[in-house]
């Protein structure tokens, strides 16, 4: 039926959705902080997260989902895997990163991003992955709460 909403792994050929996604959802995050955004560092933001993903997608080093409706993806995300030391609570030291989760406005409140996050969610413990990480927007932070998501690092960070 045309009018179901169908959840796909997503292909290369997704790959300039998934970047005009996820730069809307910069674009978001920072009006929503009454904050500025630079619209020339965002169109190189773009260009090197779209190697990143031909690159990470093509390796299995990263996954995607896109939930298609008619023509149209509405919504879509990004795992990342990531190895790191081996440590307690996560003796493999495999994590994952979740990543450009974003629903365009005309599609919110339907259950897409919920979608889309199980589905990653259920990739992870299917491969063992014990650990999800993500960086919330105010904007999403109830839905990953909902999910399960806590706040508990201690992570520190120096920019250079």
């Amino acid at each position: 039926m045309e009018n179901e909403f169908q959840l796909h792994l997503a292909t290369l050929d997704d790959i300039p959705t998934l970047v005009i996604h996820r730069r809307l959802m910069f674009e978001e995050m920072y009006h929503l902080e009454n904050d500025v955004i630079d619209k020339a560092d965002l169109d190189e933001v773009d260009k090197a997260y779209a190697n990143y993903l031909q690159r990470s997608l093509l390796c299995g080093i990263a996954w995607s989902w896109v939930i298609r409706h008619m023509d149209e993806i509405p919504a879509s995300c990004v795992i990342s895997l990531i190895d790191y030391p081996p440590n307690p609570g996560n003796p493999t030291g495999q994590m994952a990163l979740l990543h450009g989760v974003y629903t365009e406005s005309a599609y919110r409140r339907l259950g897409l991003a919920r979608c889309i996050c199980n589905e990653a969610v259920n990739f992870c413990q299917k491969r063992g992955i014990s650990r999800i990480t993500l960086n919330a927007s105010k904007a999403g932070r109830s839905l990953y709460e909902s999910l399960g998501f806590e706040s508990v690092t201690t992570q520190m960070r120096l920019t250079l």
